[in-house]
C-alpha cells in the first residue's frame, strides 16, 4: 500500500501475535495497510521494509504509557506501548 506520494508500507496481519500498530510519526494510525480513522480494534501486524516514520508500537503492555493521540471521531485517548525496534 501507498502512504502519500514517495514512500510505501510493507507488513502482513498475524494470526499469533496481537496488539501491534502501525504509528505515523505525525500522529495518524495505520491499521491493517490502509489510512483509516482511529480506533481501538486496530488489527496486529507483523513489519518489515518500514519507511522510517514509521513506528511498531507494542499495546499489550500493562504500563503502556499514552502517547496522546486522540480518537477525533470518539473523542478518546488509546493507550499505546512502547516502541519496539524491528
Amino acid at each position: 500500500p501507498q502512504i502519500g506520494a514517495d514512500w510505501a508500507i510493507d507488513f502482513e496481519l498475524t494470526d499469533d501475535e496481537q496488539g501491534y500498530y502501525l504509528l505515523v510519526r505525525d500522529g495518524s494510525i495505520l491499521p491493517g495497510g490502509a489510512a483509516e480513522a482511529l480506533t481501538v480494534n486496530v488489527p496486529p501486524v507483523k513489519g518489515s521494509d518500514f519507511a522510517r516514520d514509521l513506528a511498531l508500537i507494542d499495546s499489550r503492555r500493562s504500563n503502556a504509557p499514552s502517547l496522546g493521540i486522540q480518537n477525533t471521531q470518539q473523542s478518546q485517548f488509546i493507550q499505546f506501548g512502547d516502541q519496539r525496534d524491528l
